[in-house]
């Protein structure tokens, strides 16, 4: 659909609404003329809806944009329906059906049958959502939504953890697998920037006492280890070869930061343990955690069994 259909399709939808004669006159005579301020009435008319349909709406859109995967249309109304206080604690409200959220987002988002998924009306949609809504708050309030269930092992009865996921395959994918795959990449594009103190704190919830490891093992056994050429499952799958210290854990996915908060607190790290971390951070490019190793003595020329150093992985 072209922008002029678009930009029909929106004021018909306007005109569809109005209950009288006379309210479809006076629409007429102020009908939106480009498809900016089009949007921008759906938008205002988004906000001042009543009860929680605002906050649904802007869940979805924030979802949509930035998920690293679509999300099933179960599996999105789940997510929107999440609430994570300012502690970081999970809750979660009943699901709701497809038309009430469809209805909420006044047309910014269809549902696509054929794939299950809830997607933008248009790729216009897209681009205006991107000037409302900050992408890195978005990875923010995901993050918050994926660590919380992840710490919240009380509710992954609610999931059939006996699923397993790949690359692409996200038909069957429910939201505490999503969060198990996925958490690493949305918390990678905020951890630079001054987070919330409830991610601060659902951080360190996560990797105190067993809920960490609970995530790893989980992860292990619900990613399907497969040679891909995206950088992210790339990473995921090799978590699946690494070892369960935590260092390892933001080594292979490149948390430059918790790296380096985690490694200045160590009192000693074996050589052998840097020479480890540097080929990893090598083969993703992590050019912060592999100047670290290597100002602390790792090796960029240690061969590993197949003959590989460092220096051919950054090659």
């Amino acid at each position: 659909m072209n922008v002029r259909f678009q930009l029909a399709a929106l004021q018909i939808t306007f005109l569809c609404e109005m209950p009288t004669e006379h309210d479809i006159r006076h629409s007429l005579e102020c009908l939106p003329d480009t498809l900016t301020h089009a949007y921008d009435e759906i938008y205002k008319r988004i906000l001042v809806q009543k009860g929680c349909a605002p906050q649904l709406a802007l869940n979805a859109f924030r979802w949509i944009q930035s998920s690293y995967e679509p999300l099933e249309s179960k599996a999105l109304l789940d997510a929107i329906t999440v609430e994570v206080d300012g502690t970081g604690n999970f809750s979660h409200n009943d699901t709701i059906k497809a038309n009430v959220l469809l209805k909420a987002c006044q047309n910014f988002v269809i549902l696509d049958e054929r794939l299950n998924v809830f997607r933008f009306a248009h790729l216009s949609v897209d681009e205006y959502l991107d000037s409302k809504l900050r992408k890195v708050d978005s990875h923010t309030e995901i993050a918050k939504v994926c660590l919380s269930l992840l710490c919240t092992p009380g509710s992954w009865g609610d999931y059939d953890t006996t699923l397993r996921t790949a690359e692409s395959d996200y038909s069957d994918r429910h939201l505490l697998l999503y969060s198990a795959v996925f958490w690493p990449w949305h918390f990678s594009h905020c951890e630079d920037v001054n987070g919330s103190q409830a991610l601060a704190a659902l951080w360190d919830t996560f990797v105190s006492g067993t809920n960490y490891k609970q995530w790893l093992d989980y992860h292990r056994s619900c990613v399907r280890a497969r040679y891909s050429n995206d950088a992210f499952w790339r990473r995921s799958h090799a978590l699946q070869e690494g070892n369960d210290d935590l260092l390892s854990l933001v080594c292979v996915f490149g948390l430059g930061r918790k790296f380096t908060a985690i490694f200045e607190s160590k009192p000693r790290v074996e050589k052998t343990c840097i020479n480890l971390l540097l080929p990893r951070a090598c083969e993703f490019g992590d050019l912060d955690i592999a100047r670290l190793l290597l100002d602390v003595g790792a090796d960029a020329s240690a061969a590993a069994g197949d003959g590989t150093t460092p220096l051919h992985l950054a090659s």
